[in-house]
């Protein structure tokens, strides 16, 4: 009797043994989904994060672009301010020269006419 109570104490520690290695694979399977989904997961993270990234680098560039053109554009009207100065300079140079010449030329016409 006791070798048979033995027997089926056995017999019950078997299927208890397999029934926990069931539960250990069904873990394992649970297991390598969640790692599975984890790894999926992880990847469109990383994704964004570099799509991200490249939107980021890409609105830099061009900023800088911009900031480079707004440059270019300001040295621009600064010549064009400059030559501004220039010819208004040669204007009045011009101009006073031109008001000399008529009173000279006024000062002959009018010697001219004392002469007549």
């Amino acid at each position: 009797k006791k070798l048979e109570d033995h027997s089926q104490e056995v017999k019950q520690l078997k299927e208890s043994i397999e029934e926990k290695n069931k539960e250990i694979e069904e873990l394992h399977k649970s297991l390598r989904e969640v790692r599975a989904a984890d790894s999926q997961l992880m990847e469109v993270e990383v994704n964004k994060c570099i799509e991200a990234k490249t939107k980021l680098i890409a609105e830099e560039e061009n900023s800088n672009n911009l900031r480079l053109q707004l440059e270019k554009t300001a040295a621009k009207l600064n010549q064009i301010q400059n030559c501004k100065e220039e010819l208004e300079t040669k204007l009045h140079e011009s101009l006073d020269s031109n008001t000399s010449l008529s009173k000279e030329i006024q000062e002959v016409e009018n010697k001219l006419l004392k002469l007549q």
